[in-house]
């Protein structure tokens, strides 16, 4: 869906502990949900989401990265180095880069960033490497999703299934996925039909 999708927005999300139990999973999930869908509702607006958690070094709090399309630039505020702000986005802003904030996830459950995104195929590739056995192996329940995402989405199409022909040299891999981009569907079924 990373690549499927025309992303606007990367965006890092997290809970303030005196709004929401940072531990909770499950109902940050849905209350965000919830309100991603009244905000839709209210604002007139059709952000849309692919979002992958991730705990933080104590094991145990969460918060999580991912992919926006449909928040307008109008509902957000960009940082500015008179801030106090993490030494990474004063980096950011140094080097000429926009961060922004939006203020009305920050006043309902806490810190966030977002940035424009430069290039959607290696945004892509970073926030897969969230989705790994690491992931798998953290207190996310049996069943429970290493993503999460709104409605509507595109998602891949299977256009071709066969056993490859050629050694197929992937541009990105890990545990669970491997991509290789090609330009044409004619360069694709050359991996599969000799000739």
């Amino acid at each position: 869906m990373a690549l499927c999708n025309e992303w606007e927005w990367f965006v890092t999300l997290t809970l303030n502990p005196e709004y929401h139990d940072r531990k909770d999973l499950k109902s940050y999930k849905k209350k965000l949900s919830v309100w991603i869908r009244n905000y839709n509702r209210i604002h007139k607006t059709d952000i849309k989401y692919l979002l992958i958690p991730e705990q933080h070094a104590d094991g145990e709090s969460w918060h999580m990265h991912g992919l926006m399309k449909g928040l307008p630039i109008e509902h957000l505020r960009e940082f500015t180095e008179q801030e106090k702000l993490p030494i990474r986005i004063l980096i950011e802003l140094k080097k000429g880069r926009k961060v922004y904030t939006w203020e009305d996830y920050a006043k309902k459950f806490g810190y966030i960033t977002v940035t424009k995104i430069r290039h959607l195929e290696s945004v892509s590739r970073y926030i897969t490497k969230y989705v790994t056995k690491d992931l798998a192996k953290t207190r996310i329940e049996l069943n429970d999703h290493l993503y999460y995402c709104s409605q509507g989405l595109n998602r891949s199409e299977l256009i071709y299934t066969g056993q490859l022909t050629k050694e197929l040299e992937e541009d990105y891999s890990n545990d669970y996925v491997k991509i290789k981009t090609v330009a044409s569907f004619a360069e694709a079924i050359g991996y599969f039909v000799d000739g």
